[in-house]
């Protein structure tokens, strides 16, 4: 109810729109009917009907009799009103909608019905810790955080080592209560060795884009602890930092251990690349530092990968850890290239790690979790076969990440989500994934997924950074690209077909 007055136009008549900048006038859909809510805004015409999450709208400009809305999604659409007073109640609505402090208003709690709550949030933190292998050797799993009174960023079980009380943990927690966070683990097949990758506990990047940089230049008291504590079980470890720090850390610090500095483009230069597609001019060939950030990353996660599987060292993640923990992690571990994986992945190393997703979305775009996409949209085009799941349905992941239409990932961690009922008051996305019978899984699912149980490993494909290819369907896409029906055939005709080729080879 605080939002209706918020609302200043309700209903629009006589509205045309455009549903891409570069679209010829002539294709304008005409006589359409526009009408807003405080969460939504929906256009319906004899050609077009779609609805935009305001949550979604980046910014909207308006001048000679038309507004146009850039959404978070890299979409814009042009609606043409012939009235310039209902032009100007609508621009005031959508800014009033879009600027609301209080996050908890712009949550889809009073109209999801609680009949449509579905299974989609089944995941169990101690179940997928417990399948990974942890606790491994001369580490414990603690519930000290439960109740969310020691870390209310992270999940309910935190993996420490043995040696640490439960009066060192509580002594030690180190600033905002974050503590370093091992998320995966893995046992060479020569040796058995148990190697590890873990976040670092360095406070969250907010929408300040400030980087994760230790605030005294040097590593603090916890992540000092945890790294002798992966030395002295797994024999060696790598630090990974950013190079902006390289030359104003004291060396000494990192006495014995190895460091890597990544050269990944700061939050605030990636966000500037990202405002420039999103804007007017959408993707031209001046966006080379997205491609270049993307390549980066899998370059790092081609280092990570080497050093695991290769040279049994475990990893200590100072910058961008939510993106850097998780890609690896596709690779190394074909479970994570399902659907079940990617849902369980997201869960442990993005929701319960951390990632601020309302306040990142309210700001801008989620620059972490686009990166971490944008990479695995890449592995796909390079290992066609690998993942169970396609491109569109990443771009569609993308989507409802800066939206509110599911409550995945709304708040910024555990304990947000847990004091607002969001698990018994929203609906999950991934419910309807895990619906096979469902047209969204169809649409969603790669047809010529063939598992794959070995390590993914790109480097030979990184030689070339020309091999990074830009993601046009999400940023040239336009918001009703054809229609859900005509897709839906398609990829039915397409998934057909390769069951027949498949049965015809097995006979």
């Amino acid at each position: 109810m605080e939002l209706l007055s918020l609302v200043k136009v309700k209903n629009i008549h006589d509205v045309e729109c455009l549903e891409s900048q570069c679209a010829p006038l002539s294709e304008k859909a005409v006589g359409g009917h526009l009408n807003v809510s405080s969460h939504i805004v929906c256009y319906d015409s004899n050609k077009l009907c779609f609805q935009i999450q305001v949550t979604n709208i980046q910014k909207i400009e308006k001048f000679d009799g038309k507004c146009v809305l850039f959404l978070k999604t890299f979409q814009k659409i042009t609606f043409f009103i012939s009235s310039g007073y209902s032009l100007d109640l609508f621009c005031e609505t959508v800014n009033n909608l879009k600027f609301i402090q209080d996050i908890t208003l712009t949550l889809p709690f009073y109209r999801l019905p609680k009949s449509k709550i579905n299974d989609g949030y089944k995941y169990v933190e101690e179940i997928e810790l417990a399948w990974l292998g942890f606790p491994p050797s001369n580490w414990q799993i603690t519930k000290l955080n439960k109740n969310y009174d020691l870390c209310p960023w992270y999940g309910k079980y935190l993996v420490v080592p043995v040696e640490f009380g439960d009066v060192d943990i509580l002594a030690e927690s180190r600033h905002e209560q974050r503590l370093p966070k091992p998320t995966f683990i893995y046992t060479t097949r020569s040796s058995f060795q148990q190697v590890l990758i873990l976040i670092g506990g360095e406070p969250v990047v907010g929408p300040g884009f400030r980087f994760r940089i230790l605030e005294s230049d040097s590593l603090r008291e916890m992540d000092r602890r945890y790294m002798e504590h992966v030395r002295m079980v797994s024999g060696s470890a790598v630090l990974f930092c950013q190079d902006t720090i390289k030359n104003r850390v004291n060396n000494r610090e990192y006495d014995g251990w190895e460091v890597r500095y990544l050269r990944i483009p700061s939050i605030t230069s990636l966000v500037s690349s990202l405002e420039t597609i999103s804007g007017k001019d959408g993707w031209t060939q001046g966006n080379k530092s997205w491609l270049e950030a993307i390549w980066s990353c899998l370059s790092a996660c081609s280092d990570i990968i080497n050093l695991i599987s290769k040279e049994n060292k475990s990893v200590l993640l100072e910058t961008y850890p939510h993106l850097l923990s998780s890609l690896p992690q596709l690779c190394l571990n074909s479970r994570y290239r399902t659907f079940l994986g990617l849902h369980s992945i997201i869960n442990k190393d993005w929701l319960a790690s951390g990632y601020k997703f309302t306040s990142e979305s309210k700001s801008t775009f989620c620059v972490e979790f686009l990166l971490f996409l944008s990479g695995i949209r890449q592995l796909t085009v390079w290992y066609p076969q690998a993942f169970e799941f396609n491109e569109s349905f990443l771009r569609v992941l993308y989507g409802h990440s800066v939206s509110s239409k599911y409550g995945d990932f709304l708040g910024d961690n555990d304990h947000d989500r847990s004091t607002m009922g969001l698990y018994t008051r929203t609906v999950s996305l991934w419910g309807e994934v895990f619906d096979v019978s469902s047209d969204f899984h169809l649409t969603s699912s790669n047809p010529r997924y063939s598992p794959y149980p070995g390590i993914l490993n790109p480097e030979t494909l990184l030689c070339d950074p020309w091999r990074v290819t830009p993601w046009r369907a999400l940023f040239c896409e336009k918001v009703a690209e054809g229609c859900v029906a005509m897709i839906t055939k398609r990829a039915r005709n397409i998934y057909q077909n390769e069951k027949r080729m498949k049965e015809t080879r097995r006979s």
